[in-house]
């Protein structure tokens, strides 16, 4: 990355910028960061290795919490509780039913 600054600078452009993330892997907190507070620069150098090929895009992610709550109940009388991990399983099953957009570059969404 710094050697793609380099020869951008040497080259007579300035309008760039590294961007370092931290927590790529777990939730971007980084790039989130980054987007909420950009910088005015048109181009943006990316340093993820991706099989030293050219990326054009990225899908991305989307992370949400669920929280269900229940009534715990004696499992001789289960009747009369609410399972909280029931509601849960429900809950995954129309999440697995949403339709994701398709992209013509990216393919689909998983």
């Amino acid at each position: 990355m710094i050697k793609a600054v380099e020869e951008l600078l040497a080259a007579g452009e300035s309008d760039l910028g590294l961007l370092f993330v931290v927590g790529e892997e777990r939730n971007s907190a980084g790039a989130y960061y980054a987007s909420q507070h950009p910088r005015g620069s048109r181009y943006i150098i990316n340093g993820e290795p991706t099989e030293n090929k050219l990326a054009l895009g990225s899908k991305g992610a989307l992370r949400f919490e669920i929280i269900a709550s229940g009534k715990m109940a004696h499992s001789a009388y289960p009747e009369l509780g609410e399972s909280a991990i029931e509601k849960l399983l429900d809950a995954l099953v129309r999440i697995r039913k949403i339709e994701l957009p398709v992209d013509t570059i990216l393919a689909r969404a998983r």
